[in-house]
């Protein structure tokens, strides 16, 4: 490949023309406008205190510490751990801010709010008395919130772990107790000399029966950060960019009080050792790990935010960073090559967004315990943000050269971001084939969708999307039907790959109807221009990424998958001129970001003695 030397002429990216204002002011709405805006900004100005900065020359373990003091922060700034509670949009709202400033602040609020203090609220933790004390000391942030339910030897198959509670009924205690190698909490963060408070998930043992997985109110440590006695816990290794204290944690005939047990309302356990569930054992294991659900959306929330991080970051310093070409060079942003892969993941990135706002608010709605098609909803959604996500934080790191490399600059740490989201609460992979699953045998699933518009080439767009999803859907059922004899895992298993595809095609056609919705109910009618914008070339890069397919369906003609190129390359001309006003409502300051290359003069920001905080002269 050679190096370009001219550039062609780029329409400029000002947001000068009539409207930007306007455009900007409408879009924003879309993300931190509507009813948490006022959420919002107080989030963003306690993102501008100079704990969030950069701070260089850290351990990792220092850099665990500060991260517990930044969620201390945001938590002072927050509504309190009461109302992100029960108003879910609001704690999606403040994992957002946390992710742009550090992805393990995004972890622990998910781990703190979500995960412990919602599962013990979950479980009883308002009505019974006994469980206030714990409940206050988490809410104020005493101690801090840990989750233990992953297994070394289990891994996503929660269902199946060994750890043990056993009741005695002449003590009316708990024996917890990890009972192999493979048993052992894997992952929980449990290794800095902090105040920890653990829901540890155990299968309750009574009278010689297990009855089922339950959480258990654990102390991990005490208030001095030391650990309790019968627990142990090592350190597992450093991950890149992700500085949380993640541990293996061992139980060693720990002692609980009978309150520990959390049974929810639908089971009770007697001090006799009577035990009475009104559900079944998959009932009561999926009422323990109930908050995984908003914990997918909350981690698809947060890893969409640093994308959107990087695409504010990526687009100014492309403004900015000058090279060869015409006297005193070019921004790069001039070169199409350079322009078309940022158009590219600015497209992406509003799909998904306004796809999870979608999700989000219905689950914020939704009355229905156990619902399998919200579920299934859920689970689509975060597989298809967070890989969308770190598609376009990595091709934001690349197209900012070595300044994306350091870690000032925060696009590479959102690269580590990503490793976190797409493997917790239910690795990608695993839960979109499970939700795939359900697709095809017609399990919960939504319908395709109104018709998306009335002209011509928008209905053309959406009706193919629509008719990859049906036909990769059919194709699924027919290889089923073909093969009787399978067993359920050969059946599954041997259409693996084919589920993958179910998954991304439904995703997208999701993905791209939640663009034209809200180009609906924008209520400006340049907003609305853009989002259809960006809806076409959305469902075009789609087709012309599985052109094959298409073709080969008989879903296009050649003629019109040759013409697929430049019809993707004029939907990115369309967007070019209003891409400064689609970034800037994303309404991510330089104030919280405060990277170098985010700065007016990315040259002076580098300045050791006037520039950013991070930046240091050695002697």
């Amino acid at each position: 490949m050679t190096q370009e030397t001219t550039a062609p002429a780029a329409a400029p990216m000002t947001g000068s023309e009539p409207g930007a204002t306007g455009l900007r002011s409408a879009l924003g709405t879309l993300f931190t406008g509507g009813d948490l805006a006022e959420l919002h900004d107080r989030m963003r100005a306690a993102c501008e205190h100079p704990v969030f900065h950069w701070h260089p020359g850290l351990t990792a373990a220092q850099r665990g510490e500060l991260a517990y003091h930044r969620l201390r922060h945001l938590d002072a700034a927050g509504p309190g751990a009461g109302s992100l509670l029960a108003q879910p949009l609001q704690l999606f709202a403040v994992q957002e801010w946390a992710a742009l400033t550090d992805g393990a602040v995004l972890s622990l609020a998910a781990i703190h709010y979500n995960l412990c203090l919602g599962t013990i609220l979950d479980h009883g933790g308002l009505d019974r008395e006994d469980l206030r004390p714990v409940v206050d000391e988490l809410a104020a942030m005493r101690t801090f919130g840990v989750f233990l339910a992953t297994e070394l030897g289990y891994g996503n198959n929660v269902v199946a772990l060994e750890t043990e509670a056993a009741y005695d009924p002449g003590t009316g205690t708990f024996d917890l107790h990890t009972p192999s190698p493979r048993a052992v909490k894997y992952m929980p963060n449990t290794a800095l000399p902090l105040p920890k408070t653990g829901v540890v998930l155990a299968r309750l043992r009574c009278g010689g029966r297990s009855h089922g997985v339950f959480p258990f109110l654990v102390p991990i440590r005490d208030a001095a950060g030391r650990l309790l006695p019968g627990i142990r816990v090592w350190p597992l290794p450093e991950k890149p960019g992700v500085d949380l204290d993640n541990a293996i944690t061992r139980f060693d005939h720990v002692r609980l009080p009978f309150e520990a047990l959390l049974a929810g309302p639908r089971s009770v356990l007697e001090r006799d050792g009577t035990f009475r569930s009104s559900t079944s054992s998959h009932g009561r294991f999926a009422d323990a790990i109930h908050r995984v659900l908003p914990g997918k959306l909350g981690l698809a929330g947060g890893h969409l935010a640093a994308a959107r991080a990087a695409l504010t970051l990526a687009f100014h310093y492309s403004r900015r960073r000058r090279t060869s070409g015409r006297a005193g060079g070019v921004p790069i942003y001039a070169y199409r090559s350079h322009r078309s892969a940022l158009l590219t993941e600015l497209v992406r990135t509003y799909a998904a967004s306004l796809l999870l706002d979608e999700v989000r608010r219905e689950f914020a709605s939704s009355l229905k315990e156990g619902d399998p098609a919200l579920e299934q909803r859920v689970a689509l959604t975060k597989a298809m943000a967070t890989w969308s996500a770190a598609g376009t934080v990595d091709v934001c790191r690349e197209r900012c050269g070595a300044q994306g490399l350091f870690a000032v600059n925060r696009i590479a740490e959102y690269l580590g971001t990503g490793m976190v989201t797409i493997t917790s609460e239910g690795d990608n992979t695993v839960i979109v084939s499970k939700a795939a699953q359900h697709l095809v045998m017609g399990i919960g699933r939504h319908a395709p969708g109104e018709n998306p518009g009335a002209d011509g080439s928008r209905d053309r767009y959406g009706s193919l999307l629509r008719a990859r999803e049906q036909r990769l859907i059919l194709a699924c059922r027919a290889d089923r039907a073909a093969h009787p004899g399978r067993s359920p895992f050969e059946a599954w298993n041997a259409v693996g790959d084919a589920l993958i595809a179910i998954a991304d095609a439904h995703s997208v056609r999701c993905a791209h109807e939640a663009v034209r919705r809200a180009a609906r109910r924008v209520g400006q009618r340049e907003a609305a221009e853009a989002l259809e914008r960006i809806a076409d070339s959305y469902a075009l890069l789609a087709i012309h990424e599985h052109c094959g397919f298409h073709l080969t369906e008989g879903l296009i003609s050649l003629q019109e998958a040759r013409a697929l190129p430049g019809l993707l390359a004029e939907a990115h001309d369309g967007l070019a001129p209003i891409a400064g006003e689609l970034v800037a409502a994303f309404g991510i300051p330089q104030s919280v970001l405060n990277a170098p290359i985010g700065a007016p003069d990315y040259v002076a920001a580098y300045d050791p003695v006037s520039g950013i905080s991070g930046i240091e002269a050695s002697t």
